[in-house]
């Protein structure tokens, strides 16, 4: 049925752009890109820009999937590299991939050309938290809080100082004046309540909850964050609980928070020791059809957190079976089985990933090293994993 209006509006940038978002709000990876491969094949009567945007879809489609190759094809193919959209999504790749100096550069390129864009800022400021660039994001930060003085990012990064130095009063204080100021702003209380759920702060998670009320999306999501919260905080039988109650039979929950909830309850169940009933969930959630990397990546790394160490490797390896183009999952599950020296099936995995026009370098030199212990003890598969993982870090240094 979406698809009956692209016969009238295919040329209509409008519209097919707010079929995207929809499409991709709820994670219908798949749908989307098969619209935009239509739109892209001449079955609609479509615009130039259109079918740019369609390229971009696509190109974004792949991504959220963890098949980078695929979304680089995409965007140079229609020659979306040299575009904000285009250059934007390729950074976001390579952090992917691997390449996170890469990332932060083309970042910090588009950032000085576009000193009013939030979104480039915004992800500039996330890349730089996590590679550990302290004072270059909290110049960042300070600039975009005198020019957007509304946004919520800035202002949860010092809530986020706070936290960790350990200044309660000042905390406190803070979270009540954002409660306050954005009482009125959904979007603002659910980065109020991701915030929370990250840090494991039950009860600043609740109050966002309680200020949302009955806003259908809204509220769902942040009963989900809630319950995040509680596992970020050590509670897996309180956080069981609350996705029992959210992924009621009753509950008419939203595609995209089903498969969160179900993830989160797989992991909350292997916390209390419940083995069988978390693997029994984690089937289900590998199973989803909107299941993306991202939301395998957090599980996987919440199983771990709790000791399901097994439990996320067969997460990470039903996903590659599903999927052997996806990159995420591939690069993840070898990370794994070389942290946990698990190497039976490390060639296979490691031939794969070198199909891949730019696996991580990082992972490919711990592969190195683990194929380089005490080789005599390792298969001739082994041994040959061994001379292609080192000609390609020889043909690309």
């Amino acid at each position: 049925m979406l698809q009956d209006g692209l016969h009238h509006h295919a040329a209509d940038t409008r519209y097919v752009a707010g079929l995207l978002e929809y499409l991709f709000a709820r994670q219908d990876d798949e749908f989307a890109k098969a619209v935009c491969d239509d739109l892209l094949s001449g079955k609609y009567a479509t615009s130039t820009s259109t079918r740019q945007l369609a390229a971009w879809g696509a190109a974004t489609a792949s991504y959220h999937r963890g098949r980078y190759d695929f979304a680089t094809d995409y965007l140079v193919g229609h020659r979306l590299t040299a575009t904000r959209e285009g250059r934007l999504l390729m950074a976001r790749i390579e952090w992917e991939r691997g390449y996170p100096e890469l990332a932060l550069n083309v970042l910090r390129a588009l950032a000085a050309e576009l000193p009013g864009d939030e979104e480039i800022h915004l992800q500039l400021a996330r890349y730089l938290h996590e590679h550990d660039h302290p004072d270059e994001r909290r110049r960042l930060l300070l600039l975009l809080s005198v020019a957007k003085p509304d946004l919520p990012y800035p202002r949860l990064s010092r809530l986020e100082e706070f936290s960790r130095t350990g200044e309660t009063a000042r905390f406190e204080a803070e979270c009540a004046a954002l409660l306050r100021d954005y009482s009125k702003n959904p979007s603002a209380l659910l980065a109020v309540g991701d915030f929370a759920a990250g840090l494991g702060n039950i009860a600043l998670a609740q109050r966002v909850k309680t200020l949302l009320g009955d806003d259908f999306l809204p509220a769902q999501t942040a009963e989900l964050l809630v319950a995040e919260a509680r596992l970020n905080a050590g509670d897996p039988a309180g956080a069981s609980a609350d996705l029992d109650t959210l992924l009621a039979p009753e509950r008419r929950l939203a595609p995209e928070l089903r498969t969160a909830a179900l993830g989160l309850r797989a992991v909350s169940l292997f916390g209390l020791g419940r083995d069988a009933a978390g693997q029994a969930a984690l089937q289900e959630f590998i199973s989803r059809p909107d299941l993306r990397p991202a939301n395998l990546q957090a599980v996987a790394q919440r199983l771990i957190a709790f000791g399901a160490v097994q439990a996320a490797q067969a997460a990470l390896l039903r996903a590659v079976e599903i999927d052997p183009f996806n990159q995420a999952a591939l690069t993840q599950l070898l990370n794994l089985q070389i942290q946990t020296g698990e190497l039976d099936t490390l060639p296979k995995h490691l031939g794969q990933l070198l199909q891949m026009r730019k696996p991580a370098r990082k992972t490919l030199l711990a592969a190195q090293r683990a194929l380089g212990r005490d080789l005599l003890l390792f298969s001739a598969a082994h041994r040959q994993a061994l001379l292609e993982v080192e000609r390609h870090l020889a043909a690309s240094p």
